[in-house]
Protein backbone atom coordinates (compact mmCIF):
# COMPACT_ATOMS: atom_id res chain seq x y z
CA UNK A 1 0.00 0.00 0.00
CA UNK A 2 1.69 3.37 -1.02
CA UNK A 3 2.15 6.21 1.72
CA UNK A 4 -0.08 8.71 0.03
CA UNK A 5 -3.11 6.32 0.47
CA UNK A 6 -2.64 6.16 4.06
CA UNK A 7 -1.57 9.70 4.17
CA UNK A 8 -4.50 11.59 2.09
CA UNK A 9 -6.83 8.75 1.36
CA UNK A 10 -6.65 10.11 -2.53
CA UNK A 11 -8.24 7.87 -4.96
CA UNK A 12 -4.88 8.18 -7.19
CA UNK A 13 -2.66 5.87 -4.14
CA UNK A 14 -5.33 3.49 -4.03
CA UNK A 15 -3.07 0.77 -5.35
CA UNK A 16 -1.25 -2.14 -3.77
CA UNK A 17 1.61 -4.24 -4.77
CA UNK A 18 1.81 -8.28 -3.73
CA UNK A 19 4.90 -9.71 -4.19
CA UNK A 20 6.56 -13.11 -3.68
CA UNK A 21 9.45 -14.76 -3.17
CA UNK A 22 11.10 -16.44 -5.90
CA UNK A 23 12.00 -19.52 -3.37
CA UNK A 24 8.87 -19.91 -1.69
CA UNK A 25 7.13 -22.82 -2.90
CA UNK A 26 3.51 -24.21 -2.50
CA UNK A 27 2.96 -27.65 -1.62
CA UNK A 28 4.35 -31.00 -2.35
CA UNK A 29 2.84 -32.24 -5.73
CA UNK A 30 4.58 -32.14 -9.05
CA UNK A 31 4.47 -28.24 -9.38
CA UNK A 32 5.83 -27.45 -5.91
CA UNK A 33 8.91 -26.33 -7.78
CA UNK A 34 7.82 -23.85 -10.06
CA UNK A 35 7.18 -20.28 -9.06
CA UNK A 36 3.73 -18.84 -8.22
CA UNK A 37 3.89 -16.76 -12.09
CA UNK A 38 4.72 -20.55 -13.64
CA UNK A 39 1.32 -21.77 -12.08
CA UNK A 40 -1.15 -19.05 -12.62
CA UNK A 41 0.01 -17.01 -15.12
CA UNK A 42 1.50 -13.32 -15.49
CA UNK A 43 1.09 -9.99 -17.36
CA UNK A 44 3.27 -7.33 -18.28
CA UNK A 45 2.45 -3.78 -16.88
CA UNK A 46 2.73 -0.96 -18.99
CA UNK A 47 2.66 3.00 -18.07
CA UNK A 48 -0.44 4.15 -20.57
CA UNK A 49 -2.31 7.66 -20.75
CA UNK A 50 -5.78 7.73 -19.30
CA UNK A 51 -7.03 8.99 -22.84
CA UNK A 52 -4.68 5.84 -24.73
CA UNK A 53 -7.07 4.10 -27.41
CA UNK A 54 -5.61 1.24 -25.69
CA UNK A 55 -7.64 0.98 -22.96
CA UNK A 56 -10.53 0.72 -24.83
CA UNK A 57 -9.55 -3.16 -25.43
CA UNK A 58 -8.96 -3.64 -21.20
CA UNK A 59 -11.47 -5.50 -19.35
CA UNK A 60 -12.13 -5.48 -15.47
CA UNK A 61 -11.20 -8.86 -14.65
CA UNK A 62 -10.95 -10.22 -11.32
CA UNK A 63 -13.35 -12.06 -8.47
CA UNK A 64 -16.75 -10.14 -8.21
CA UNK A 65 -19.12 -11.38 -5.32
CA UNK A 66 -22.13 -12.45 -7.49
CA UNK A 67 -19.96 -15.35 -9.26
CA UNK A 68 -19.06 -18.48 -7.60
CA UNK A 69 -16.11 -18.47 -4.90
CA UNK A 70 -12.61 -18.74 -6.72
CA UNK A 71 -14.13 -17.95 -10.35
CA UNK A 72 -12.44 -15.27 -12.11
CA UNK A 73 -14.87 -13.35 -14.50
CA UNK A 74 -14.14 -10.22 -17.32
CA UNK A 75 -16.61 -7.54 -17.59
CA UNK A 76 -17.02 -7.40 -21.42
CA UNK A 77 -16.52 -4.61 -23.89
CA UNK A 78 -15.70 -0.97 -21.29
CA UNK A 79 -16.13 2.00 -22.51
CA UNK A 80 -13.10 4.08 -20.91
CA UNK A 81 -12.84 7.99 -20.45
CA UNK A 82 -10.56 10.68 -19.14
CA UNK A 83 -10.57 11.19 -15.38
CA UNK A 84 -10.07 13.89 -12.96
CA UNK A 85 -6.89 13.61 -13.23
CA UNK A 86 -3.44 12.45 -15.19
CA UNK A 87 -3.81 8.89 -13.49
CA UNK A 88 -7.89 8.47 -13.19
CA UNK A 89 -9.73 7.12 -15.89
CA UNK A 90 -13.71 6.45 -15.67
CA UNK A 91 -14.92 3.51 -16.95
CA UNK A 92 -18.66 2.19 -17.46
CA UNK A 93 -17.28 -1.77 -17.22
CA UNK A 94 -19.72 -4.59 -15.62
CA UNK A 95 -18.71 -3.88 -12.09
CA UNK A 96 -19.54 -5.21 -8.95
CA UNK A 97 -18.93 -5.14 -5.39
CA UNK A 98 -15.76 -7.91 -5.20
CA UNK A 99 -14.12 -6.12 -8.45
CA UNK A 100 -12.25 -2.94 -6.22
CA UNK A 101 -9.00 -4.23 -6.61
CA UNK A 102 -9.11 -6.12 -9.75
CA UNK A 103 -7.33 -5.40 -13.13
CA UNK A 104 -7.94 -2.76 -15.63
CA UNK A 105 -6.35 -5.51 -18.23
CA UNK A 106 -6.09 -6.23 -21.97
CA UNK A 107 -5.91 -10.04 -22.11
CA UNK A 108 -5.42 -10.46 -25.59
CA UNK A 109 -1.74 -8.56 -25.18
CA UNK A 110 -1.63 -9.92 -21.40
CA UNK A 111 -0.88 -5.97 -20.44
CA UNK A 112 -2.54 -4.66 -17.43
CA UNK A 113 -2.59 -0.89 -17.32
CA UNK A 114 -4.36 0.03 -13.87
CA UNK A 115 -6.38 -1.08 -10.93
CA UNK A 116 -10.47 -0.81 -10.33
CA UNK A 117 -11.13 1.17 -7.02
CA UNK A 118 -14.72 2.49 -6.81
CA UNK A 119 -17.53 3.59 -8.06
CA UNK A 120 -18.51 6.88 -7.10
CA UNK A 121 -21.17 9.23 -7.24
CA UNK A 122 -21.67 11.38 -9.93
CA UNK A 123 -23.12 14.19 -8.31
CA UNK A 124 -23.42 15.22 -4.71
CA UNK A 125 -26.15 15.88 -2.27
CA UNK A 126 -29.01 13.34 -4.68
CA UNK A 127 -31.05 10.80 -3.22
CA UNK A 128 -30.49 8.49 -5.83
CA UNK A 129 -27.75 8.95 -6.96
CA UNK A 130 -26.00 7.54 -10.09
CA UNK A 131 -22.44 6.36 -9.61
CA UNK A 132 -19.77 5.66 -12.38
CA UNK A 133 -16.55 3.52 -11.93
CA UNK A 134 -13.34 4.87 -11.58
CA UNK A 135 -9.91 3.29 -11.97
CA UNK A 136 -6.03 3.97 -11.14
CA UNK A 137 -3.85 3.76 -14.13
CA UNK A 138 -0.22 2.85 -14.75
CA UNK A 139 0.92 5.97 -15.93
CA UNK A 140 4.34 7.68 -16.26
CA UNK A 141 4.17 9.67 -13.09
CA UNK A 142 3.38 6.03 -11.05
CA UNK A 143 5.32 3.58 -12.92
CA UNK A 144 8.82 4.10 -11.70
CA UNK A 145 7.01 3.55 -8.15
CA UNK A 146 4.68 0.39 -9.01
CA UNK A 147 8.26 -0.78 -10.24
CA UNK A 148 10.31 -0.53 -7.41
CA UNK A 149 7.75 -1.66 -4.93
CA UNK A 150 7.34 -4.66 -7.08
CA UNK A 151 10.74 -5.21 -6.87
CA UNK A 152 11.34 -4.96 -11.03
CA UNK A 153 13.75 -1.93 -10.80
CA UNK A 154 17.45 -2.33 -9.08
Amino acid sequence: IFDGWISTGRLRYDVAIATFSPTFYRGTDNISDLNIGEVTGYMGIRAITNDSSRLQKATVTGYPYDKANGEMWASGKCVFQVGYEPVIVYHNCDSVRGNDGSALADINRARLYGVNVADVPVGQGYPDQAYTNLGVIIHESNIDLIESAAGLKK
